[in-house]
């Protein structure tokens, strides 16, 4: 190689070997400070790992929480659904017509008719058996009237109608009378007096008026208040009047009305026993006694005070028709019987007192 040649190349080098010391300088790292620690590789395996035990506390956290918040599934056991199997084509089957077969006559058995049974019948020639009476006179009947012939009426008879056995038997007054006043009954039992006094007016209406209906309807009204109905209802009640009944209500309105001679008049026509009726002697000596007739009261008053002891009324209605009538021993006995009748009440028991005091002063 020439020397010219050489100088062009060891320029090239120099030159080259100045761009690398320059580009060393462009890229040379910085260097570390004295003062600053360098950052050692344990430090950076702690920071990785702290970052890496943080997001997986995150997504144990997040996984817990999802867990908890899901509803809880139940499972339930499905049984496993048949599934039809396919159908497989079977190749048609073939008819195959069977011959006929002949068998002879011969063969057969022949069926033979049974023999027909020959019965023997025994003729009887014995007596028969003696009939009774009694299902002779029925057979008797019977053939009477399956060989009956029609009765041909003569001219002069007269036929007699037949009676039917379902002719309806007419129900009497008492009987109708019965049955309504027992229903009424049972009404009052129930306290439906409207339907009561609408069924006895109903029946007095289309069957009449009777004793029996007629005082009970005045009774529901006198027991109502209802005076004016119940007087015009007893307009007709008189002296004459057989019912005791309606004899004692009439008496109570004309009591009430002030018309006590009236009423007595009323009571004292054939008045019943006192057993039957003690009301009606009860009321006729309350009337005898307000009207000053004390002995007929003290007489009336005896026989009630005896048929019921324990009744404290009527007992001190004794001893006071005893006092009016002057009777003062008997009075003042029957006073203090009426005193040891426990039943009476506190307002009477003073008043019975009283008046044995007064009559034993006076004997």
């Amino acid at each position: 190689m020439s020397i010219a040649q050489s100088i062009p190349a060891a320029e090239a080098l120099r030159e080259l070997a100045d761009r690398d010391n320059s580009s060393a300088d462009i890229f040379e790292l910085p260097h570390a400070s004295e003062d600053e620690t360098p950052v050692q590789p344990s430090n950076r395996i702690r920071i990785v790992a702290a970052v890496v035990g943080t997001l997986l506390a995150v997504v144990l956290l997040g996984w817990g929480y999802q867990m908890l918040m899901a509803p809880e599934t139940i499972e339930i056991p499905v049984e496993p659904v048949p599934t039809a199997q396919p159908a497989v084509a079977t190749a048609p089957a073939t008819w195959v017509e069977a011959e006929p077969r002949f068998e002879s006559l011969e063969a057969t058995p022949k069926i033979e008719a049974p023999a027909p049974t020959v019965t023997a019948v025994q003729t009887v020639t014995d007596t028969p058996a003696p009939v009774s009476t009694v299902e002779a006179n029925v057979a008797e009947v019977e053939t009477s009237v399956v060989n009956a012939s029609p009765v041909q009426a003569e001219p002069g008879d007269k036929q007699q109608p037949v009676a039917l056995d379902n002719t309806v038997v007419p129900v009497s007054i008492e009987e109708l009378e019965s049955r309504v006043l027992a229903n009424v009954r049972r009404s009052l039992f129930q306290n439906d007096r409207r339907s009561a006094k609408a069924a006895l007016v109903d029946f007095m209406q289309e069957h009449g008026e009777t004793a029996e209906s007629k005082a009970l309807l005045a009774g529901l009204l006198l027991q109502e208040g209802q005076v004016r109905p119940a007087r015009a209802l007893l307009a007709d009640v008189s002296r004459a009047t057989v019912s005791a009944k309606l004899r004692l209500l009439k008496a109570r309105i004309l009591s009430e009305s002030g018309d006590l001679t009236g009423a007595i008049s009323l009571l004292e026509t054939v008045p019943p026993a006192i057993e039957e009726m003690s009301e009606y002697h009860a009321l006729l000596a309350l009337l005898y006694k307000q009207t000053r007739q004390y002995e007929n009261s003290a007489r009336l008053y005896g026989e009630l005070a005896k048929f019921d002891e324990t009744n404290f009324r009527w007992q001190l209605g004794h001893a006071i028709s005893l006092e009016g009538a002057g009777n003062l021993a008997l009075a003042k006995a029957a006073y203090e019987r009426v005193l040891s009748n426990e039943a009476m009440p506190r307002s009477l028991a003073d008043y019975a007192y009283s008046r044995l005091r007064v009559v034993s002063y006076r004997l």
